[in-house]
């Protein structure tokens, strides 16, 4: 009885940061539609698209599929992205699980929706606009690839923030959008770090 005691409460333990969740932060809205933040926050992706070259939309081609293989192939080996993947895969699924929530809340919509100025050079997203996915996404799994693989340090820190920032000259983000999905990233990477299971697996992960 105890074993089994111990187990369940092990599991229980193991299972608490993978169920973070949207309420576990806080998100001001965005600025409403028409204000002077709105029309600045345009002005940002118009003035990204003009300025914008081929390595936004050859970098979006290049890591088109929106997971952890597509998003950090090149970046880190087959190998390395095997060993990480179990941990950064449930990773992605809380991203997902947050900026969800919080989209279906806020319901912004794509700067190339309020806008026709606003041309993407790759497909076009159907959901909204904030927070950007892919910059909670980038900022937190870089944070947590650079603990596993710190002789990549600054290459992930790098390439996690380019995940995010490149969305805005390709059209798709506002640049506070993609500033709130990388803040929200940091703040869930420093959330996951303050708990001891999730320390834990870490350290397992870097023993493989």
């Amino acid at each position: 009885m105890l074993y089994i005691f111990l187990l369940l409460f092990s599991l229980s333990a193991q299972a608490d940061w993978r169920s973070i969740s949207a309420s576990d932060f806080s998100l001001p809205p965005p600025p409403m539609v028409g204000s002077p933040e709105d029309i600045q926050d345009l002005e940002g992706v118009l003035r990204a698209q003009a300025e914008r070259g081929r390595r936004d939309c050859d970098f979006g081609k290049e890591h088109f599929e929106f997971n952890f293989e597509s998003l950090y192939s090149g970046v880190l080996r087959p190998g390395e992205i095997q060993k990480a993947a179990p941990l950064i895969d449930d990773l992605f699924e809380i991203t997902g699980r947050i900026h969800g929530e919080f989209k279906s809340r806020y319901r912004r919509n794509r700067p190339f929706v309020a806008d026709s100025r606003v041309k993407p050079c790759l497909n076009r997203p159907g959901n909204y606009s904030y927070p950007s996915g892919h910059a909670l996404f980038g900022m937190a799994s870089s944070c947590i690839l650079e603990r596993i693989f710190p002789a990549k340090y600054q290459l992930l820190r790098e390439h996690g923030k380019m995940i995010g920032d490149y969305r805005v000259g390709i059209g798709v983000h506002y640049p506070q959008d993609v500033e709130a999905g990388q803040r929200i990233g940091q703040q869930l990477c420093e959330k996951l770090f303050k708990d001891p299971q999730f320390r834990q697996e870490i350290e397992a992960i870097k023993l493989k």
